[in-house]
């Protein structure tokens, strides 16, 4: 059947569209462990993404910046690991960072427009630091010139999480 089986007439749920998002994201969302360079430990997200053909690999300022070694621990076994002196390119007068990253995996696409107010969104994270990713789901409450305000909780742990639009999966917003 066109319509994968369903009998509900073809029609798309929330939940099917949630689904759908889940899995174009969770494999391109890594757990970050890494050492600050006076010995504590930390935890927090990132994420791979594809802008104007190149791959990176994003997260915080403040996550890789203090950090020693930084090791991106994916779902599926994966490892990424940088050292905070790694070439890296940060936004002027924003929490981002973000790495060169050759891989075949596929990665995030970047949204090239503004969220909507009222859009709903999911970030993916490492809530509470625990090494599992998890999804928060939301919706855009204000746009500002260089933020978002959701009407989620952000945990510790998720600075660094892809803010996705759940309409088509791309990235529109870092959390921190």
């Amino acid at each position: 059947k066109s319509d994968g089986g369903r009998t509900d007439g073809g029609a798309v749920s929330k939940n099917d569209t949630n689904t759908k998002t889940y899995q174009m994201v969770r494999d391109k969302v890594a757990t970050i462990k890494g050492k600050f360079v006076d010995g504590r430990a930390g935890t927090g997200t990132g994420f791979l993404c594809e802008i104007n053909g190149v791959k990176y690999f994003v997260t915080n300022r403040h996550v890789a910046n203090q950090r020693g070694k930084i090791t991106a621990l994916f779902q599926d076994g994966r490892r990424l690991s940088f050292v905070s002196d790694s070439p890296m390119e940060m936004a002027v007068n924003r929490d981002l960072v973000r790495f060169k990253v050759k891989t075949d995996q596929d990665c995030l696409q970047v949204a090239d427009d503004v969220p909507n107010i009222g859009e709903e969104i999911e970030f993916y994270g490492n809530a509470g630091g625990k090494g599992v990713i998890t999804v928060t789901t939301g919706k855009i409450l204000a746009v500002g010139q260089e933020n978002l305000e959701i009407d989620s909780q952000i945990q510790g742990g998720n600075s660094g999480s892809p803010l996705v639009r759940v309409s088509d999966g791309k990235v529109v917003g870092v959390t921190t």
